[in-house]
């Protein structure tokens, strides 16, 4: 089998573009959030439970903690009052304390925006860094948020 040229792959890459944008018109993050660091806490909550869920609690959770800076320095008791309803409580408040300590010290407050720092933060694997990279930061991906999701979609264009 020969090898794409460029301008096909880039052809082909349109098409299925246009398609997924047809099939899937209002395709948008479920997760609620105003900034990268905000989806990056949502992103970590939503394991092991749903996005409506995780949207129940974010608001009083972004509220009293607004910046890495404020959650880092938190009392665990409080951070797993508020998070509790997620499951695992207990070790996502360990998880988000423990990354929002890593985002000041080594970040200066700010939330990575390549996927190689993002993956490097505790907590954090491909997937929630493509979510975030994808939704919430002009940066080098643009990719569903599961890559075993996104080969199984584009298998059917080719």
């Amino acid at each position: 089998m020969a090898e794409e040229t460029r301008l096909a792959l880039v052809r082909r890459a349109r098409r299925i573009n246009r398609a997924l944008a047809e099939a899937y018109p209002y395709a948008h993050c479920e997760l609620d959030h105003v900034n990268a660091w905000q989806l990056l806490l949502a992103t970590v909550l939503s394991a092991q439970t749903t996005d409506l869920r995780v949207n129940q609690v974010t608001p009083a959770l972004f509220a009293k903690y607004p910046r890495p800076a404020d959650l880092a320095g938190a009392d665990p008791a409080d951070v797993e009052g508020l998070i509790r309803p997620t499951g695992f409580f207990r070790n996502k408040t360990r998880s988000i304390t423990r990354l929002a300590a890593v985002i000041v010290a080594d970040h200066d407050g700010m939330v990575p925006r390549t996927l190689a720092e993002l993956v490097k933060l505790p907590g954090v694997g491909r997937k929630t860094a493509f979510v975030v990279s994808g939704n919430a930061c002009a940066c080098e991906a643009s990719r569903a948020g599961d890559p075993n999701h996104g080969a199984n979609v584009s298998t059917p264009f080719g």
